[in-house]
């Protein structure tokens, strides 16, 4: 992905330098990288949600875009009010490399608790459902069928049978429930990231727990720490 690119739609503004501490940042990962390509397969738009994350933590203003998005897009909402995401944000704030050392744990714990989250493997079939029923109706759009998704029932065309009609309301009533029940799946899937970002007060409250004074140094033996590679 071009994370530069003017269609990125990120939940954050921004500026070019943010983007490129980013990419900074996942250039010196193999980690990252690897959450990056196979966080595709968990939601829509992971790519976009990794580098909010990045964001959340990094930049020192934090102001909302309000852009309309996909999963990552619902579940950034609200997560930088949070107390814990304050509290982290103490450290990592215009720092790239605590910034780095928090990101990297963050994700590494996220990803490994959404790819086993029954919650999402539920949110992706409900997804899966609603683009089936939305092209249904779209289906029916293309015959020139009158409807209208905020009222209970639908406008009846002379070259509907009853029976078609019927079938319309079926379909219309399902998006409907489709559209509401993610909500509360969203809201688990939200205290997941919470919990996971929580995960790493205890390394933050003492990030050179080897007695290195030195950042870079701190990093380093972090990453040897780790039970992947980097």
């Amino acid at each position: 992905m071009n994370f530069m690119s003017k269609d990125a739609k990120y939940s954050f503004l921004h500026n070019q330098l943010d983007l490129l501490h980013f990419e900074e940042v996942l250039e010196d990962s193999k980690i990252l990288k690897s959450i990056l390509t196979q966080g595709a397969h968990l939601i829509d738009d992971f790519d976009l949600f990794m580098v909010d994350l990045f964001l959340m933590l990094y930049k020192i203003n934090l102001i909302h875009t309000n852009n309309q998005r996909g999963t990552g897009g619902l579940l950034i909402t609200s997560l930088s009010d949070k107390t814990t995401t304050r509290k982290v944000r103490t450290r990592t704030v215009g720092s790239k490399y605590e910034t780095y050392i928090i990101y990297k744990f963050f994700m590494d714990n996220l990803f490994e608790r959404l790819r086993g989250s029954k919650e999402l493997k539920e949110l992706m079939e409900l997804t899966l459902e609603q683009d089936q029923l939305s092209k249904q109706l779209e289906s029916y759009e293309n015959e020139k069928v009158e409807f209208d998704l905020g009222k209970n029932s639908v406008d009846k065309v002379d070259h509907l049978s009853e029976e078609e009609v019927k079938i319309l309301n079926t379909i219309k009533d399902a998006l409907n429930k489709r559209r509401k029940d993610p909500l509360n799946i969203i809201s688990t899937l939200k205290y997941i990231i919470e919990e996971s970002l929580q995960s790493t007060e205890d390394f933050e409250d003492n990030p050179d727990q080897e007695g290195s004074t030195n950042l870079e140094d701190a990093i380093k033996k972090y990453q040897r720490r780790t039970l992947r590679s980097v």
